[in-house]
């Protein structure tokens, strides 16, 4: 999974910058072209009923917890990569700004929304920049499509009330100096649905929320 293990920018303003202008960003009709590059989104009508989305939080975690070390991904399974885009295809994918550094290029055939208080990023299509967590659940809202938490670890720690599912892909080993983790029990009030083998290495695990915050 994608990492970001400084990311301190999640904080207050609910804008989104277009053009060198912040402006309020409210639902998603107002991104038409970023909502056309993602194949299951659709923009509610106000006579239709909103579908419910689901708030998930994606990982691959070491024996300690570990995500991440001096910036980046501190292991590489194939295998893990192809679950991951597998998994968030066709969904919107939040990221925190240093988390973005690490990607060449956006998340192909996904909404990239990119959490940060005060950097800027180039406009491009399938990417939108977005100043607190509660602008990006207001976004989800309007969207027919699932919301991933990517990563890094504050970004985890702010949405962390807001998670509804876990899926964690466990890696087997210990980083040493390790300087990136999720949050401290963070599947507390989660239960383990299921769990699958992706190789012979890596097991991914499902946990559902059973017990609000």
């Amino acid at each position: 999974m994608f990492i970001d293990p400084d990311q301190r920018d999640i904080f207050s303003g609910a804008s989104t910058r277009r053009g060198g202008v912040d402006t309020k960003l409210t639902s998603c009709s107002e991104l038409p072209s970023i909502c056309r590059s993602l194949p299951s989104c659709h923009v509610h009508r106000q006579t239709e009923i909103c579908r419910t989305f689901m708030i998930i939080g994606i990982v691959a975690v070491d024996r300690n917890g570990a995500i991440g070390k001096g910036g980046k991904l501190p292991w590489h399974y194939s295998a893990d990569m192809k679950f991951f885009k597998a998994t968030t295809t066709g969904h919107a994918c939040v990221m925190g700004y240093r988390t973005w550094q690490t990607l060449k290029n956006p998340l192909p055939n996904r909404l990239n929304i990119v959490l940060s208080r005060s950097s800027e990023i180039e406009p491009q299509d399938s990417v939108i920049l977005l100043r607190d967590v509660e602008a990006v659940l207001s976004l989800a809202k309007d969207l027919e499509s699932n919301l991933f938490v990517i990563g890094g670890e504050q970004l985890y720690r702010s949405f962390l009330p807001y998670i509804e599912k876990w899926i964690v892909t466990e890696v087997p080993l210990t980083i040493e100096g390790a300087d990136a983790f999720v949050p401290e029990n963070y599947l507390e009030g989660f239960t383990k649905s299921d769990s699958k083998h992706i190789d012979e290495q890596l097991t991914v695990s499902f946990y559902d929320r059973t017990k609000a915050m």
